[in-house]
Order: C-alpha cells, then sequence, then structure tokens
C-alpha cells in the first residue's frame, strides 16, 4: 500500500526502499481502483491523512509542496552517485528491451496479416445489390 512514512534513528537505504530505527504512517495515499474503504480505517486508525491521487508524479508534486522527502542531492550523497546511475541505466536499458521487444511482436503480426490476407485481388468483379463491380 503505497504512503508516506516519517523516519527518524539509523536509517539503510536499499534499492528498494529503507529501514528505520523508528517509522510512523504520516499519509497514505489512495490510488485509482483501490480498496477506499479499507484505506479510510487504517487512515483513521493511525490518525493520517488519505491522499487521494493519480499516480507518483501527483505525489511526488503534493511532497515537494509541502517540504516532504529528501532532496535529490541528499539521495545521491546517501545512496552514491555511481549507484544511482547504474540504476537508471539498468532502467533505460530494461525500456528500450520492453520496447524492442513490442516493436519485434508488431513486425511479426503485420507479417502474419499480410500473409494471411494479401489484400484485394485487383480486376476482380464483385456483385452486390447494386450489380457487378470491377475492383480497379
Amino acid at each position: 500500500m503505497p504512503g508516506i512514512l516519517e523516519a527518524r534513528g539509523a536509517v539503510e537505504l536499499h534499492a528498494d526502499g529503507f529501514r528505520a530505527q523508528r517509522a510512523r504512517p504520516y499519509a497514505l495515499v489512495l490510488l485509482p481502483g483501490r480498496n477506499a474503504r479499507q484505506l479510510e480505517r487504517l487512515a483513521e486508525a493511525y490518525h493520517v491523512e488519505l491522499l487521494g491521487v493519480h499516480g507518483p508524479t501527483e505525489l511526488l508534486a503534493h511532497c515537494r509542496e509541502r517540504g516532504l522527502g529528501l532532496s535529490e542531492s541528499v539521495v545521491t550523497d546517501l545512496v552514491g552517485a555511481e549507484r544511482l546511475a547504474a540504476t537508471r541505466r539498468r532502467r533505460r536499458r530494461r525500456r528500450a528491451m520492453s520496447a524492442a521487444a513490442v516493436g519485434a511482436v508488431l513486425l511479426i503480426l503485420s507479417g502474419v496479416a499480410i500473409a494471411i490476407d494479401p489484400g484485394v485481388e485487383h480486376g476482380k468483379v464483385v456483385s452486390g445489390r447494386s450489380g457487378e463491380t470491377r475492383v480497379p
């Protein structure tokens, strides 16, 4: 479940998140298609705000408006510039490979479609309600 945490004490940063000595929920995020009633009960139980945002971009804008989170320079100092650069390279490579795979599938499917239906035979005579028509 997405949300915003308030963390203190010793913090360990990992590629997919972090661990903190002490942490508590600051806000919960209600995304479209999620169980709104359950999140409302949790927000009430933890006395936190329930944010209705439509994705990570809106959540980031919300946090920046309120001065929440770490700046990019602090994250770079904590994680390390080389490690961040390597992570970004891996993500770009994955996106490029996904795009190439989708392109290859589309090319294969279009080739199959052409092989199955090579198109209209020109010069053919077709008959219908209005009579016979020759396909140019």
